[in-house]
């Protein structure tokens, strides 16, 4: 990639014309990102789909006896959440590391450093991509239709997948300058996983655990993913709109933060 730093502009902007310039590079980094984690496992790709799965059996095992009468098909609802918020929390917490974990190359040559965020959250979601196959089998088995418009499931993943890339810009700007964030947030994450409607129905709870939920954004993710799933389609005023403000809202800041610290990264990293 060419650099000419007289038309570098605003580093913002600047930003995303170097992004959208180094796709070659973007591409080699994610299919390294997944050929890396699943290099040296006996089942590869496959224990994207086991994972999910064991999880689900054991939270089924713990809570269905609470929330299994309150939820038609549990165990479908249980795994569309975990999908969901596994895409979540896996690209925004490996954001953290996303900078320190490719130092070599970003002071080696000039490449745009959002490109490393970006690679993270894309391997996240082609691989939990993957999850969606069992969960349409489960679902059929289940008992829920079979249903064209379970093609719009990709719709929700992505728009988490966006609101998880304005995250990880934000923490692998202030990871730089203050190392605890990586602890800080693992229980920012332990604490979420409780707050988000996984294993138990938003719908259900009323009153301040409710109140809670609906401040959560990923619990728009969710709601939009998991009404795909039972019934085929998207609730635009619902949770669809949100869920689209939360990306557009997260991205813009999580941008304007991490193109105005990009300058240090160099001297930090």
């Amino acid at each position: 990639m060419n650099y000419d730093s007289q038309q570098e502009g605003p580093p913002f902007v600047a930003e995303i014309r170097e992004l959208g310039q180094s796709y070659q590079l973007l591409a080699n980094l994610v299919w390294y990102n997944i050929a890396a984690r699943y290099r040296r496992t006996w089942v590869g790709i496959f224990w994207v789909m086991l994972y999910p799965l064991l999880m689900t059996a054991v939270l089924a095992v713990v809570f269905s006896g609470q929330y299994n009468p309150q939820v038609e098909h549990y165990i479908v609802y249980l795994l569309a959440g975990l999908i969901v918020w596994t895409v979540f929390s896996e690209a925004s917490a490996s954001s953290l590391y996303a900078l320190s974990a490719n130092a070599n190359i970003l002071n080696s040559i000039h490449v745009p450093p959002s490109i490393f965020v970006l690679s993270t959250v894309l391997s996240s979601l082609i691989v939990h991509s993957f999850e969606i196959l069992p969960l349409l089998l489960i679902a059929a088995m289940d008992g829920i239709p079979v249903q064209l418009g379970w093609l719009l499931l990709p719709v929700p993943l992505i728009l988490t997948a966006i609101f998880s890339f304005g995250i990880g810009l934000m923490l692998a700007s202030f990871v730089i300058y203050f190392t605890d964030i990586v602890n800080i947030y693992q229980v920012v994450l332990r604490i979420g996983f409780f707050a988000t409607p996984i294993f138990y129905n938003v719908a259900t709870n009323d009153g301040r655990l409710g109140f809670i939920l609906r401040l959560n954004p990923v619990t728009y993710y969710l709601e939009s993913f998991r009404y795909v799933v039972y019934h085929g389609q998207l609730r635009l005023l619902h949770d669809l709109l949100p869920a689209i403000l939360f990306a557009v809202l997260s991205v813009a800041l999580g941008w304007l933060i991490f193109t105005r610290v990009k300058r240090d990264f160099a001297y930090r990293i």
